[in-house]
Order: structure tokens, then sequence, then C-alpha cells
């Protein structure tokens, strides 16, 4: 009798030890040791985990379990048979794992997906136009955000062929790319880890469905009140389980992108960085000149007359303004080159600025949409602005728990 509970004793811990898809313990021996075995299903930063398998051929099968070193996260995982590990920064890391608040995150990260109809039309000029920006594109927004925050752009371009289910048929009867199935296919083959995508096309879109726009933002999510926008969540129609805020789409094809691309004295890359910015920005308070409630936007954009505060334009719209000596002032003409940064009043948005920099004063000049709508010379002062008067009408800035 005593053999057969102590044979029902070690068959329950047999069970215990097994978890998932990888083993610990007594059992390692009951698995195949050319292989990897991973807790937490590859890459997944928001769950500690636990790897078994070896690291290198002639390493010894052993047990590697994610853990934290500061705001750093070691994440383990398989790559085919072998152990890899990855350090992930994270806006807090604890218990072996990213504790990142949706609504205050420091590190971002992007996928890429460039589009293609056929093999020919995937040249090595259209794929190293789309390289350069993607990794142009993680210093720009590091230095338009001060530094406060990263944009990790490290993986690879994913290709993907376009099928008949990647287009749809408009009522106008104008045929259109269907981000949609797009952002779906993506997801049946990668994982649910970044918050932005960016789509690039091998080809000119059949429809322009935003009247010659160079990119645009498609909305998926967002979970932040306070920032003019009502909270929404469509992850369920891009596949995702509600890591994904927005899809860049570039609204033309890639290789029109190249060196000679300029807008608003931007580098190409810098184009993610306003389509970006709508994930945030700008629809708080009043329009200017058709309300009393801040008038520092234009509706998506800031309005031109509202104090950038550094010796540049934001991304978003802002002008940088300078004294004529006489009561009245002219933007400022930056150097080419000059690299844009964020308003602070974004930087707010994102939850990134110190509460030290609430009640900085920003003046608002009055001469945009008047006689001069480039607002170029002889405006005046017309208010100021500061976040707490943001505050004050839009509320406190404060996240939305879709779960509940």
């Amino acid at each position: 009798m005593l053999g057969i509970i102590l044979a029902l004793v070690l068959a329950g811990a047999a069970i215990f030890l097994i978890q998932g898809n990888y083993v610990q313990g007594l059992m390692r021996h009951a698995y195949d040791t050319s292989k990897c075995y991973d807790s937490d299903g590859g890459k997944n930063y928001e769950t500690k985990g636990t790897t078994y398998g070896k690291m290198g051929t002639r390493d010894k099968q052993t047990q590697y379990i994610d853990s934290c070193n500061g705001a750093t996260l070691t994440e383990y995982y398989c790559d085919g048979t072998k152990v890899k590990k990855e350090e992930k920064a994270c806006s807090k890391c604890a218990d072996g794992k990213c504790d990142n608040d949706p609504c205050n995150q420091t590190n971002f990260s992007t996928a890429f997906i460039l589009l293609y109809e056929n093999e020919s039309q995937l040249t090595g000029e259209r794929i190293n136009t789309f390289n350069e920006m993607k990794d142009d594109f993680s210093g720009s927004f590091k230095y338009a955000t001060y530094d406060l925050a990263t944009m990790d752009t490290s993986g690879e371009i994913f290709l993907m062929k376009m099928e008949e289910d990647m287009f749809y048929v408009d009522v106008n009867n104008d045929k259109n790319i269907d981000i949609y199935n797009i952002s779906k296919k993506y997801y049946s083959t990668h994982d649910d880890i970044h918050y932005f995508l960016i789509i690039g096309l091998a080809f000119d879109p059949p429809q322009n469905v935003m009247n010659e726009a160079n990119a645009y933002l498609k909305g998926v999510k967002i979970d932040i009140n306070g920032i003019g926008f009502k909270p929404y969540d469509y992850s369920n129609l891009y596949g995702t389980t509600g890591k994904l805020h927005g899809i860049v789409i570039l609204n033309q094809d890639i290789k029109k992108y190249g060196p000679a691309f300029k807008i608003f004295n931007e580098t190409p890359s810098q184009i993610f960085l306003h389509e970006i910015g709508h994930q945030w920005c700008c629809t708080i308070g009043d329009e200017f000149g058709f309300g009393d409630n801040l008038e520092i936007t234009t509706g998506m954009h800031w309005y031109m007359g509202l104090e950038s505060g550094y010796e540049g334009t934001s991304p978003m719209g802002a002008n940088h303004w300078v004294s004529n000596d006489d009561g009245t002032y002219k933007t400022f003409s930056a150097p080419d080159g000059t690299k844009p940064r964020y308003h602070k009043f974004m930087l707010y948005f994102m939850g990134l600025l110190n509460p030290e920099e609430y009640g900085k004063k920003y003046p608002v000049y009055d001469f945009c949409f008047q006689s001069n709508p480039w607002c170029e010379t002889k405006a005046t002062l017309w208010k100021e602005v500061s976040i707490n008067d943001i505050i004050s009408i839009e509320g406190d800035r404060y996240c939305e728990n879709f779960s509940n």
C-alpha cells in the first residue's frame, strides 16, 4: 500500500511540474533534449516566464527565468531549438516582467510592414528607403520627446504580399487598401507587442483616401482621458489584444520618400513624428477664433500662433516666435536640418512631463487666419496658456480601464 501511495504522489508531482510548454525539476529528463520550451510563449514582456533548453550547442539544458535589473527586463525565449535572451527597457520592471501603465509609458515600439503586389516591386531602392526611415525614426522620437521616451524600431521590415482580401470596394466603387485585414494577417504570425504599426507601400495606392496626404494615422485605441479625445477601443477589429494603439499608413509608393523628400523642413522619417503625434494631439479646448476655451488648436493640429517652446517648429504645428521690438512678433525661421521637438503640452498628454512644469505659460499670438494666414510677421500677443489651464478645461489626465 505504501508503494501505491508513493507512486500516486510522484505522479501528482510530475503533473504539477509540467507547466505549459516547459519543464521544471524532476521531469526534465522526460523532454526532448534537442528542443526548447518557454512558459510564456515567446517574447512576452508582461509575463514572467521560464525558458528551458540550451543557449549553446555544448551547453547543458538549463532553466532561465525572466528577471529585472532596475527598469530593464532580461527576457528569455526560444529561437528554434536554442534559448536566446533580450534586454528590454520597461517603464517599470518588477517580478520578472514589465509593469507598464498603458497611460504612462516611456518605452514604445513600432513594427514596420512593406506591402507589395509582386516581387518585382521589392527593389533595393524601396527597401533601403524604408529601412533608412525606420532607423532614423528611433533617434528622432527620442530627441522630439526631450529624451523622456524611446521608440524601438529595431525589428526587421516584414514583407507582406497583397491578397484579394486586403482590398475592399467602397460605396463609390473605389478600390481601397483594407487596413483591418492587413493588421489581422500580421498578428496571425507575429507577437502582439507593439504600440504602433507603420505600413509602407511598394506601389501607389489604388485610392488615395486622405486627399493626397503623405501619410495618416488609423486610430486603434485611445485609453487616456483629459487630453481632448473620447477614449475608444477597436482592438478586436485589428486582431490585437489591446497592445496596439495606432497604425500609420504611408499613402504613396515608398520610393517617393527618398532623401529629396521634404515636408516643412523635415526629413522623411519625421513624418512619423507627426502622424504618431496624432495618437495624443491635438483636440483640446476650442479651435482658435471659435470659442473662449484655450484656443490653441486648429482641429487636429496646434494653432500656428502657439509658441512651440524651443527654436523650431513642433511636428504638430506650433511655431517659435521672436520679438520685433515694437510690441509685435514674427516667426523664427529655423536653419535647415533643425530637428523638431514635441510641444510640452504634447509631453503632458503622453504622460511624460514633470508636474513642476504644469504652471509654465506659453504665449499665443493672434495673427493667424486674419490678413496673413502663415503667421510670418507682426503678430500680437493674444493670451497665455499653461497645462494647468488645460486641466481646468479638460479635467485630470487618467487612464481608461477597458477591462472593467
